[in-house]
């Protein structure tokens, strides 16, 4: 994926569904590019993340957005996944020490469980699905208990 400093289409949309988005600097990405306005680091692992959402995301990048936007059961699968993905690359680095394992899986799971994404997990069952991909976790989703 190439990163491009700019935002991405849609923008508008995806901001006034995700009013938090202001307040951060996200990146997004959309089919094989990776939007990112605000310059920062794109880190291998945060690639990782980003090429779960534009391998998902297919030939039609714009249907996937307006999923993620309007259905949160979606939302949280697609994010999880990517968090997943994430997390293992993190994982898969040589010198990582347990405890930075420990570390790194929080901080995932507390971007994942964030009101960024809708708040729409706990950080404790975020935990459990990124680091354990299959295992059954709660959502805050009316009516739903699933796993990634």
């Amino acid at each position: 994926m190439r990163v491009v400093n700019a935002f991405p289409p849609i923008y508008a949309e995806i901001l006034a569904a995700f009013p938090e988005a202001a307040h951060r600097k996200p990146i997004f990405a959309w089919g094989d590019v990776i939007y990112n306005p605000h310059g920062i680091e794109v880190t291998h692992e945060l690639h990782v993340h980003e090429q779960v959402h534009g391998d998902r995301q297919g030939v039609n990048p714009e249907a996937w957005w307006r999923r993620y936007i309007a259905d949160p059961g979606f939302r949280l699968m697609e994010e999880l996944l990517a968090h997943a993905a994430e997390y293992r690359a993190w994982c898969s680095s040589a010198n990582i020490t347990r405890n930075q394992r420990r570390l790194v899986l929080r901080s995932l799971a507390q971007r994942c469980a964030s009101p960024l994404y809708g708040s729409l997990i706990s950080v404790n069952d975020a935990k459990i699905a990124i680091a354990e991909p299959g295992k059954p976790f709660k959502t805050r989703i009316v009516g739903s208990t699933s796993a990634a």
